[in-house]
């Protein structure tokens, strides 16, 4: 058995997720790779990670510039030397015995998807509040509701994939901004008919973002998922699979953008950075975004 382990790196000191990682895979006595990747994060993360490559097998490379989480992935496999490529984010824990429940269901011709989790008990800082609620109400899903839609529920921190497989498909490039490289990855692979496997080997997710930086991500998902759906090759898939494109025509929401341009634009916003943030405004204010930037490419 032979496994490469790719981790692409962005303002993340990866050391704990490297070292448990390395002596999973040497307590297993497998052939094995740790590729490492720096999408030109800040000078003092590089300081703080590249000292891993002095472990053997673990291969660690900055780049010049920041190509995305797209080019990233692409990159990291085609760097890879063995067929199984088990891809993780960089702001995770793993439990014990994680790669060896990866390694025990690979059968060559699945994507493997163990899924994610949020630190149960929610953050101190009340900053992190926000993405901490959407992380673990939305984001996590159970194996039984991961199962029911195998290929809505891809997502990028964790899945092990044959390389030939992946090279087949591969991450859209065109998408350079943050947000749904991993729906449309998703898509692809239904449309190649390659099967998901889905297991309960769940990472947990570590990086929580202020609801700042939270927000300016799903500003930037929510234009990517328009550009998206204006492309015919997407639109008629992500209309069935985005629960804002399948509502972004509803009479009484429409109502709704209307008001809040008026008077509540601002209110959800400073709500969303409060003490008590709710997944509710999160929702009108993501389909406030929605409406606003279809409309600025319509002008």
């Amino acid at each position: 058995m032979s496994l490469s382990i790719l981790i692409p790196i962005y303002n993340y000191d990866v050391k704990n997720l490297v070292n448990a990682l390395y002596s999973q895979c040497v307590d297993l006595t497998i052939d094995f790779e740790i590729l490492l990747v720096d999408d030109y994060s800040l000078q003092d993360f590089d300081h703080k990670n590249k000292i891993l490559q002095s472990l053997s097998n673990v291969i660690y490379e900055r780049l010049d510039i920041n190509i995305g989480r797209s080019k990233i992935r692409n990159y990291l496999v085609s760097k890879s030397n063995y067929d199984s490529c088990l891809i993780l984010d960089c702001d995770l824990q793993v439990q014990a015995n994680f790669v060896k429940n990866y390694v025990e269901v690979i059968d060559g011709e699945s994507v493997i998807v163990g899924g994610h989790v949020y630190q149960k008990n929610q953050p101190k800082d009340s900053s992190l509040l926000l993405h901490w609620k959407y992380g673990t109400e939305v984001e996590s899903k159970t194996l039984s509701k991961r199962l029911s839609k195998p290929y809505d529920s891809f997502m990028t921190n964790s899945f092990l994939v044959p390389k030939q497989l992946f090279e087949s498909v591969n991450f859209d490039e065109t998408i350079e901004q943050y947000g749904h490289e991993d729906t449309i990855f998703g898509v692809d692979l239904e449309k190649a008919k390659i099967k998901i496997k889905h297991i309960d080997n769940p990472v947990i997710h570590l990086g929580l973002k202020t609801a700042k930086r939270f927000l300016k991500g799903e500003k930037e998902a929510i234009q990517n998922l328009i550009l998206l759906s204006n492309n015919s090759k997407y639109e008629n898939v992500l209309y069935k699979k985005s629960r804002l494109l399948h509502y972004e025509n509803s009479i009484l929401l429409n109502s709704y953008y209307t008001v809040i341009s008026m008077y509540y634009k601002n209110r959800l916003y400073k709500k969303l950075l409060s003490e008590k943030p709710s997944l509710k405004t999160l929702n009108f204010w993501k389909f406030y975004n929605l409406k606003k930037f279809r409309n600025q490419l319509s002008d």
